[in-house]
């Protein structure tokens, strides 16, 4: 079906079963192929592709009143986005998650990230996602990718709405006074920041557990930021995604990797005082605002 899905071809589905109304149900009549449904394609048939259907965006105000469980589409911008990943074990497979918050000029939503999709988003950047689940914990709605997901990156969101709860509180706004930074080694998996023993051949992430070849693991750059607030000074850390967002805020097109760390450095402490977004608790600076 993802492959009729992305060639815009239609399909014959029989054995569908009709699935009773919920609380959480629409009028519409919903439907679940089993195990006894067959799915054949459609070569010789009049048929003309609907867009309007398959690309209605959803704002992240209707998506937060959307009902569970449904598939929708969402444009937004990703204001922050863990830098580890999580390595879940489900039904005794191993599988790797990350969360982030996305925000439109709406309001903004958690938006959980499996798998390949991980590294297909970048903090800062706007994106439409498609075929995301709506889902909820703990009475709170929140999106999930899924195999049937796909991801594009589209032109930057410039009325992000940064007054919703979950961005708001985490808003600070101050100077650089110091910064020191330097190249780490991550993890392939979990990206966690590890440690390589001189000489040996291979290395075990402290982290997941898992052991890959030394010269194989990636390089991440670590910044370490002294920030002066109106109230104290306070010391963050953040990582390649933050960095490139701040060459954004002070009109740099230049990638994070095109920049000497010394000249990286300089541009930092001499930059006017910005606003940012910030993990207080974990004193990590997700994204610089424009």
């Amino acid at each position: 079906m993802q492959q009729a899905f992305q060639n815009k071809s239609p399909i014959k589905i029989s054995g569908a079963k009709r699935l009773p109304k919920t609380s959480f149900s629409n009028d519409d009549d919903e439907f679940k192929i089993t195990k006894k449904s067959k799915i054949m394609p459609l070569s010789s048939i009049d048929y003309e592709y609907n867009e309007e259907i398959t690309s209605k965006l959803h704002t992240v105000t209707e998506a937060l009143q959307t009902d569970i469980y449904k598939s929708i589409n969402v444009l937004a911008k990703v204001m922050t986005k863990d830098e580890n990943k999580q390595v879940i074990v489900k039904q005794g497979k191993r599988l790797l998650k990350t969360s982030c918050i996305i925000a439109d000029s709406n309001d903004s939503i958690e938006l959980v990230l499996w798998e390949d999709h991980i590294s297909m988003v970048d903090c800062g950047k706007t994106y439409q996602f498609k075929a995301v689940k709506v889902r909820v914990f703990d009475d709170t709605k929140y999106l999930s990718t899924n195999e049937a997901t796909v991801i594009e990156q589209k032109d930057d969101l410039k009325d992000v709405n940064l007054s919703s709860d979950i961005i708001k509180d985490n808003i600070i706004e101050g100077k650089c006074i110091a910064a020191m930074i330097k190249k780490s080694l991550s993890c392939l998996v979990c990206n966690a920041s590890i440690d390589l023993i001189p000489d040996e051949d291979t290395v075990t992430c402290q982290v997941c557990q898992m052991t890959m070849i030394s010269s194989s693991v990636n390089e991440k750059l670590v910044a370490t930021l002294v920030i002066q607030t109106n109230e104290k000074m306070e010391t963050y850390t953040c990582f390649n995604d933050s960095l490139q967002s701040f060459l954004v805020s002070i009109g740099k097109k230049e990638s994070i990797n095109e920049i000497p760390t010394e000249d990286l450095k300089n541009l930092l402490l001499q930059s006017e005082q910005k606003q940012m977004i910030a993990d207080k608790a974990n004193k990590k600076i997700d994204q610089f605002l424009l």
